[in-house]
């Protein structure tokens, strides 16, 4: 029986998408996994006619609530066409948001979904009633919700097959046709042109912070626990890429908090790492985890990136309203000890935050020019998601909130202390604090626009490859190859978050 999954995202970077499809192959089933990253809905066409041509008898679609409003251009064309086959939202909006979907598609899966899926696909191919499907959401003819049991999330991720970076049966629609991927598709719509791997070894986080998903998952499962794939399985897969695409020049491991694994599974991975793959590696952790001895293990093995969340100075802000219990001395404690053990790294910080003042910006300002440069900071803009705890306070209270369904979270608001912000990792803290002084005087107004122009166009790549050699110990030959598949999508990225034009 054939399955269609389909993603609306414009790069390869589908990691719940691949799994879906992963274990939908692993079951039996001829599941083609299609990125659609057209935002015309003609080109919709060439994948309402693929339907026709294979037989396929389900489809899903897997979103977040920033590919919502794309996916119902999508999804009524589809059942103009195809009333009869059902359509099913899977992803992030689906779970947090249900009832809005179900206006558009057939039922919604809610929560961790490859058993879900696959229990459907096998109803539907047996000729059985597949609305008493675990997980699913769904109206009846005559109009009533219902909600079934949510099964409890699979404990030995183990169980689950790679997501691979280009797995079989994987289509783009290109030039307003379908197309299976070969080697060139896929690195023309895989940020860094397919040589920047990632992957999950956990699922779940020790934080529950206001502004994420993780807070709504806590509502959907009795019991939220983090759970951990064997290091021997995480080995195996990196193996598999390595072996599957010989130019990859980085693994991304995309865990919310991979230090979560104990120290001895740590051990173990940096061991086998250094002995097997070797590829340069990045992960995501907190101040909290960050655990001395295991990075220096880590940092042998490969690790030359880490990633860690700032998100406010003001511990006021973390505490009160983000709900991240996070001292700045210990932040900045961790970040002066990556910098002592030549590690490169990128801090995330929240901006346009309406229960933020000035005040607290200028906190967040003071942490920031404490980071020891080199660094990246990643800025985000405040975006409120239905079904978050934050969402639900700002509501209570009236806050006017931005649409999720069509909010750019990468590109800041017209505040000059968020602009003199994105000057801080490349200039001098005197300049920095100089600037946050006069802000609101012409002349000021005007220096910072002409130096957000300086930064865009040369300091701030300086910047990043400063960091890139560190990561490729200054080989100028794997430089290079740096230079040519991060060059375009750096820049494009960098243009988006500063919001003079959107990638």
């Amino acid at each position: 029986m054939d399955v269609a999954v389909i993603s609306f995202q414009d790069n390869t970077d589908i990691i719940g998408a691949k799994y879906i499809h992963s274990y939908l192959l692993k079951s039996g089933f001829d599941s083609h996994l299609i990125i659609q990253p057209d935002r015309d809905v003609q080109t919709d066409g060439a994948i309402l006619d693929f339907v026709a041509a294979k037989g396929i008898r389900l489809v899903g679609l897997s979103i977040m609530s920033i590919e919502f409003n794309r996916a119902c251009e999508f999804a009524a064309a589809f059942k103009e066409r195809y009333p009869d086959i059902p359509l099913v939202f899977g992803g992030i909006h689906a779970t947090v948001a249900p009832e809005e979907c179900l206006e558009f598609c057939d039922a919604v899966f809610i929560g961790e979904s490859e058993y879900a899926v696959a229990d459907m696909a096998g109803r539907i191919r047996d000729g059985l009633d597949w609305t008493a499907v675990d997980n699913l959401c769904y109206r009846d003819s005559s109009g009533v919700l219902h909600r079934n049991p949510v099964r409890q999330p699979e404990p030995e991720l183990d169980a689950f097959p790679f997501p691979r970076h280009l797995p079989d049966g994987m289509y783009v629609v290109d030039g307003g046709a379908l197309k299976k991927f070969d080697d060139g598709l896929f690195r023309t719509y895989s940020r860094y042109s397919g040589s920047f791997l990632s992957i999950i070894t956990t699922r779940g986080c020790p934080f529950s912070c206001t502004y994420c998903c993780n807070s709504a998952f806590r509502r959907v499962y009795d019991r939220v626990t983090i759970r951990k794939r064997s290091v021997e399985n995480v080995i195996e897969e990196c193996l598999d890429a390595k072996r599957r695409h010989p130019y990859l020049l980085m693994l991304n491991i995309q865990d919310d908090c991979f230090m979560t694994h104990g120290r001895e599974w740590l051990e173990k991975f940096s061991r086998l790492y250094k002995e097997k793959v070797g590829i340069p590696f990045a992960f995501r952790t907190t101040p909290r985890h960050f655990y001395e001895e295991s990075i220096r293990n880590l940092k042998d093995a490969g690790l030359r990136w880490v990633l860690i969340g700032l998100q406010s100075g003001s511990e006021r802000i973390n505490r009160e309203v983000f709900k991240r219990n996070i001292k700045i001395d210990e932040f900045l404690r961790v970040a002066e000890r990556i910098k002592a053990l030549g590690i490169s790294a990128n801090y995330d910080v929240i901006l346009d935050n309406p229960y933020e003042d000035d005040e607290d910006l200028l906190k967040t300002l003071d942490v920031v020019i404490s980071i020891p440069k080199p660094y990246q900071l990643q800025l985000f803009s405040l975006t409120f998601y239905p079904g978050t705890e934050l969402y639900a306070r700002a509501i209570s209270e009236k806050i006017a909130v931005d649409d999720a369904k069509t909010k750019d979270y990468g590109t800041l608001g017209k505040k000059q202390l968020n602009f003199i912000l994105e000057l801080a990792p490349v200039f001098p803290a005197r300049l920095i604090k100089f600037l946050a002084a006069n802000r609101e005087t012409s002349s000021i107004k005007k220096l910072i626009t002409f130096l957000r122009y300086v930064n865009i166009a040369f300091l701030m790549p300086w910047s990043y490859f400063r960091l890139m050699c560190n990561v490729y110990d200054w080989n100028p030959v794997k430089l290079a190859r740096v230079a040519v598949v991060f060059g375009k999508d750096y820049r494009k990225l960098i243009m988006r978050k500063v919001g003079i034009r959107k990638a």
